[in-house]
This record gives C-alpha cells, sequence and structure tokens, in this order.
C-alpha cells in the first residue's frame, strides 16, 4: 500500500461520481469583453457538477474538451419605447429582451467530437425610473443573468450525462 498517493486518491474519489475520474478543459470560442466573469461562471458550472477530477480552462491535454459558443447577447427593443423612454428620463418603461444561447461540443482526447448540445433561454429587462425603489430587495440584472449562464452550463452538463455523452 503506497501513502503518497492515498490522499490523492480520497481527493479524487470525493469529487467523481459513479462514473470514473475524467478532467476536462473548457474553451470558449466567441470572443466578448465580459470573457473573464463567463469562464469563471463555466468552470463553477463543470466542477460543481462532481463529474470531473479536474476543470482547466483553454486547450490543455485532458480527457475531454468542451467547445462552449455564447450567442445571442444582443438586447433587443422597440426603437419608438427606447425613444420615448429616454425621452421621459425612465418616465416611461421600455423593456429589453434577448436569449443567451450556450452551444457545447464535447469531444474527445483525439479531437473527435462525442456530442453537441444547444441551450437558450429568454430574458427580460425592465428601464423605469420607480424601479428604483425596489432595487435593494432583489437581485440586478447582472447578478440574474449570470445565474442564467450558470443554469444553462448546469442544464448542458446534466443533459450530456444523461445521454452518456461525460
Amino acid at each position: 500500500m503506497v501513502r503518497s498517493n492515498d490522499s490523492e486518491n480520497r481527493r479524487a474519489s470525493s469529487i467523481q461520481t459513479a462514473l470514473e475520474a475524467k478532467s476536462i478543459s473548457i474553451e470558449v470560442l466567441s470572443k466578448s469583453p465580459s470573457d473573464e466573469k463567463q469562464l469563471r461562471i463555466m468552470q463553477n458550472a463543470y466542477e460543481e457538477s462532481g463529474l470531473f477530477s479536474k476543470v482547466t480552462v483553454g486547450s490543455n491535454p485532458t480527457d475531454l474538451k468542451a467547445e462552449v459558443l455564447l450567442s445571442g447577447l444582443e438586447g433587443r427593443t422597440n426603437g419608438f419605447m427606447r425613444l420615448l423612454n429616454g425621452m421621459t428620463l425612465t418616465l416611461i418603461p421600455d423593456k429589453i429582451e434577448y436569449s443567451p444561447t450556450v452551444t457545447a461540443v464535447f469531444k474527445d482526447r483525439q479531437g473527435n467530437t462525442i456530442s453537441t448540445f444547444k441551450k437558450s433561454e429568454d430574458v427580460s429587462i425592465w428601464v423605469e425610473l420607480f424601479l428604483v425603489l425596489a432595487m435593494p430587495f432583489v437581485d440586478g440584472p447582472n447578478t440574474v443573468a449570470e445565474s442564467v449562464f450558470y443554469d444553462l452550463h448546469r442544464a448542458i452538463i446534466n443533459e450530456a450525462h444523461a445521454k452518456g455523452a461525460l
């Protein structure tokens, strides 16, 4: 019995599920100003899934690779309502909608595609002066967006695991 590897084995077994321990690297295919925050959210989602013994960001040699594409981050609004909202200094409300989409392509060590998963969610943001009074009691738009992205990543991980891709 070797004692030096005993602590490493315990740590790996506490992380892994019924599957064998796998490592995964995450690579983001789209470039945006919020890449740092998105990478942190993705890494947390993969680490907290408990399916991987090691989660790295970038193109490191690992058992699996997840190529992630983020899209649908552009907000949609009615131009007239946006103008009216601005002219009345947000007294008349405006609604901004967007549909963030996360597409993950899982590849094996050799680079062969195992499977592709895509999840999307609709998000609405209201801009109105009197909503400032509610701000101390609800999460802000950035917090909601972060939780939406985290949930999308976890949904992809859960679906991939359920279908046997992970």
